[in-house]
Order: structure tokens, then C-alpha cells, then sequence
């Protein structure tokens, strides 16, 4: 599972700060900043469902003086590609890919 949230953390030692204290929380987890983005967006991947996972972020975040957003995927998780018919599968899966 991967959650991207929007948030206003514009400090790199805040966003250390903020990543130390959600790997105390939850275990088992991949977290990022990307603070060259608009959005400065914060990433968390896991395998494991986690529960009140955006609650937590949020809360974590919000501590530290700073705001954050989940943001959501408006792409249907039922989507079904279709490749029988393609010559060469590879062109088309890069060709589907790039559209995004």
C-alpha cells in the first residue's frame, strides 16, 4: 500500500524530524519527502494494512506545526488492460504507461 500525502513541510530538518518520529510509530514502513515539489509531497509504503493510518500522519505532522492532505487516486482499481491482441506486448504496456 502506498499513501501520498500534500503537505506544507518546507524544511528538510523538519521533514527528518517528522520521518524519525512516524518510523517510531509504525514499523515496517518506507517514508519520503519530496520537498522540491509543489505539493511537498510525503510518501509512506507499507505492506501491511495499517489502521487509522491517515489519522496518524496527519496527526504526526500537524505536531510538528504543518498541515497535511491524503491525496486520492481518481483511477479505478478495476481497470483491466486487454493485450491478447497486441503484437508486441511491451511497446504497448509503454505505450499505456506514458499516457500517465
Amino acid at each position: 500500500m502506498v499513501e501520498i500525502f500534500k503537505t506544507d513541510v518546507k524544511c528538510p530538518l523538519l521533514a527528518q524530524q517528522i520521518i524519525t518520529e512516524i518510523l517510531v510509530y509504525f514499523i515496517d514502513v518506507e517514508v519520503s519527502f519530496d520537498l522540491e515539489d509543489k505539493d511537498c509531497i510525503f510518501r509512506l509504503s507499507t505492506e501491511k494494512t495499517l489502521d487509522n493510518l491517515e489519522a496518524e500522519v496527519c496527526k504526526i505532522i500537524e505536531h510538528n506545526g504543518c498541515c497535511a492532505e491524503l491525496l486520492t487516486s481518481d483511477f479505478s482499481s478495476d481497470c483491466v488492460v486487454d493485450f491478447s491482441n497486441s503484437i508486441d506486448h511491451r511497446k504497448s504496456l509503454n505505450a499505456f504507461l506514458s499516457i500517465f
